[in-house]
């Protein structure tokens, strides 16, 4: 036979809201962090600077140049987007398809665990990068157009004057400058590379062209509405 038991219900007693606790800590030792003089002495471990006027220069100079750089870009997707925008071309299917399978095949490659990998949704990816592929696959269908019709050069002056540009700019373009050199790859990027700098500077001269000022952050995260090139 088997008995039944018969649990009892014990009344357990309210937590209070707060508990409180008192430690009692020994102290070791205090420390303060100190901040270093911005002075001679500071520029001299930051680099090959002698002065900190040097390193001041040296950091205003590369700040420019970044500038720049992301102006130039912001430009150039504005020239191609306007462009775009006026151009009526159907991209082929097939070549939408093959562009949506390698972005889900690297997806899948970059999660070597292999749950993760099976975790993606191929459809998922497709359907999310989708308007972005037809987009880059329209402005390769169009550039590559160009530049068959107008048969932009890149000379061996022009090669050496971006080399050069690099070269100038630390040891990190003096390093880049060396990679570019030495391997045909790299090189061959490069020429591509002026040659897209020919194809902006044509449409530029077929542009109307509306200059803004724009702060840092709003030319590295520009709002979606934002250009700064009309009738391309």
């Amino acid at each position: 036979k088997v008995k039944s038991q018969q649990s009892e219900i014990v009344d357990q007693p309210e937590q209070p809201e707060e508990i409180v606790k008192i430690y009692q800590v020994d102290v070791k030792e205090i420390k303060e962090r100190r901040l270093p003089e911005l002075d001679d002495e500071f520029a001299k471990d930051m680099g090959p600077y002698e002065t900190l006027q040097e390193l001041l220069d040296k950091v205003e100079k590369d700040l420019v140049h970044e500038a720049e750089h992301e102006s130039e870009h912001a430009f150039e997707n504005a020239l191609s987007e306007s462009l775009l925008e006026k151009v009526e071309l159907e991209v082929p299917q097939s070549m939408l398809n093959n562009y949506l399978d390698n972005i889900v095949k690297d997806a899948q490659a970059r999660n070597k665990d292999q749950a993760q990998a099976q975790a993606i949704d191929p459809e998922e990816y497709r359907n999310v990068y989708r308007a972005g592929a037809i987009r880059d696959l329209k402005w390769h269908l169009v550039s590559e157009q160009l530049k068959r019709q107008e048969q932009f050069v890149v000379s061996d002056e022009d090669v050496e004057k971006k080399i050069a540009h690099f070269s100038e700019h630390g040891e990190n373009g003096i390093k880049r400058a060396e990679e570019i050199r030495a391997n045909e790859k790299e090189l061959a990027k490069l020429k591509d590379g002026l040659v897209f700098d020919q194809l902006y500077a044509f449409l530029a001269e077929k542009a109307t062209i509306s200059e803004v000022d724009k702060t840092w952050s709003e030319l590295v995260d520009p709002k979606p509405a934002d250009a700064n090139a009309e009738n391309a």
